[in-house]
């Protein structure tokens, strides 16, 4: 076996050894560097492709956020359309059956009074407000009234209107001036004097009550409109009577 001898000196080694070190770290900082270099250049080049992006979709988005809020707007517009189609169609619906309520309230009104309103603002308490030239007319109209009552013997010639008896104010008092109201006759007019203005309520059966629509943009509670022009206004002095029939 052959044995080799380095008869170099050891500085001539050492320095053999430092230059292929040195030759061997410059190709490791060399790679690493580009490697590191083409890396941040992709870094670079995905941050401007991102950016772009993002200045795309900020355009994007907020032309989206201007849709929105046009299609919220007619979305709204349409809701209170359909609310409004929805009030007038229920309230066209409640007519007939009010009109129906009010002629046959007339009905047991006597002749002698004259009544300036009939309201069914809720569809189920009527409120009445009439003026009679005295206490004694007074009377007759409410026991004319009270014979709608349900369940009153003996039944009158007309359908029954009332739930509960009605129940009426203004009487003893004047509480307002008298007036003087020209009866309507086929002669000369005589004056005649209303001095007892009288309020009279009561709640309608159920086969006569209904219900009222609430007009769009107004809360449950409220009155829709045209509700008291609807439930009869100032309704004529009726001719009709509960023992004379229509």
């Amino acid at each position: 076996m052959a044995i080799k001898i380095d008869l170099l000196p050891g500085y001539v080694r050492l320095r053999r050894v430092l230059k292929w070190t040195l030759l061997i770290a410059l190709i490791i900082v060399t790679s690493v560097g580009s490697v590191l270099t083409l890396l941040w250049h992709k870094k670079k080049q995905e941050v401007e492709v991102a950016k772009t992006n993002l200045d795309m979709w900020k355009k994007v988005a907020a032309d989206a956020t201007v849709v929105v809020k046009e299609a919220a707007d007619k979305e709204a517009s349409l809701a209170n359309l359909q609310s409004t189609v929805q009030f007038f169609g229920d309230a066209t619906q409640t007519g007939p059956r009010r009109a129906a309520a009010v002629d046959l309230i007339r009905r047991y009104v006597m002749p002698d009074a004259l009544v300036s309103s009939i309201d069914i603002t809720d569809g189920k308490k009527v409120t009445i407000v009439a003026a009679v030239v005295d206490s004694d007319d007074y009377s007759r109209l409410l026991v004319n009234l009270r014979q709608g009552t349900a369940g009153t013997l003996p039944a009158p010639p007309l359908p029954y209107v009332w739930e509960t008896t009605p129940v009426a104010s203004g009487v003893p008092g004047y509480p307002l001036p008298s007036v003087t109201i020209p009866a309507i006759t086929g002669s000369d007019p005589i004056p005649k004097t209303f001095p007892l203005n009288i309020s009279i309520a009561g709640p309608l059966i159920n086969e006569l009550a209904f219900s009222t629509p609430t007009a769009p943009g107004e809360g449950a509670a409220a009155a829709p409109a045209g509700a008291a022009a609807g439930s009869g206004g100032a309704a004529p002095s009726p001719t009709g009577s509960p023992t004379g029939g229509p």
